[in-house]
């Protein structure tokens, strides 16, 4: 049986197993790691041919075979870095998701040093950002959402392979709408909650609730399926959970669109990892 085996650690809604077949990347085996039933069943109900580990926590006990493991895939918390700078070290338990995602890294290249890995996560402090880039041995390349959809979102991606940011194909936030209108050019960041700004960004970053102008002339947040086209996922990708679960795991989910175009270099010229100057600590 041909194809690629995929390990997904925090895969929610499973956008990775949907950026891969839009990529055209044969994959044999689909593993993920997810704890959130509502993302689960979503990710089910799409992915039926994923196969479910549990907790990430836990990986120590999983019976998969580690070698044939081509692709690591996720995006961790990482809140608690800027701690874990300051010597709080290992043990600051917000930050330890990352370091779960360290320690199969490391699992996994001790018995295949070929295994390709990609990592994204917000952007960040440039302290935090130089920790994360020392344990995995790799800059990251920073991409807009907004270049590939109507959404302005920023994200950090750590690969092992070259990532070239993608042309911007200028995608109107009118596009995504349904019968509304917007004099906003771009769609911003989705977040879990439509109607709350992001309290972990600061003051003069944070994206406000926004409308958008129905044919009414009464103003509206979008609706789960216009967020679904935000993060470029096939529309009703999300039903089956309550709306504001929708929201919830959209929001929590990957642009579809940046992730496929980074699986279709996923084959290019390979990045040598190179010590950055942070100290390496054994899983």
């Amino acid at each position: 049986m041909s194809g690629i085996t995929v390990l997904s650690l925090f895969d929610g809604i499973a956008c990775g197993a949907q950026a891969l077949k839009n990529a055209g990347v044969d994959v044999k085996i689909y593993y993920a790691s997810e704890i959130n039933t509502d993302a689960m069943k979503i990710a089910w109900k799409n992915h039926p041919e994923i196969i479910e580990l549990g907790d990430v926590r836990a990986w120590k006990h999983w019976k998969i075979n580690w070698s044939e493991i081509d692709l690591l895939i996720g995006g961790s918390p990482c809140q608690g870095f800027s701690q874990a700078g300051r010597k709080a070290g290992l043990d600051d338990e917000r930050s330890g998701l990352f370091f779960e995602y360290l320690n199969i890294l490391n699992r996994i290249q001790s018995v295949n040093p070929a295994v390709k890995f990609l990592l994204e996560n917000v952007k960040m402090n440039p302290i935090e950002e130089k920790l994360i880039s020392g344990y995995l041995r790799t800059r990251p390349v920073l991409i807009n959402s907004s270049l590939v959809s109507a959404q302005n979102r920023e994200r950090l991606y750590w690969a092992n392979w070259e990532i070239r940011p993608p042309k911007d194909k200028k995608i109107p936030f009118a596009r995504i709408l349904d019968g509304a209108t917007t004099d906003k050019e771009k769609c911003p960041c989705i977040l879990t909650r439509i109607d709350r700004h992001n309290k972990n960004t600061k003051e003069n970053e944070r994206e406000k609730p926004f409308k958008v102008k129905a044919e009414t002339g009464e103003m509206r947040y979008l609706t789960p399926e216009e967020c679904e086209e935000a993060q470029t996922l096939p529309v009703g990708y999300t039903e089956g959970i309550p709306k504001s679960k929708r929201y919830e795991c959209i929001g929590n989910g990957w642009t579809i669109a940046v992730i496929t175009y980074l699986f279709q270099q996923m084959n290019g010229k390979t990045v040598r990892q190179a010590n950055f100057g942070v100290v390496l600590k054994n899983g």
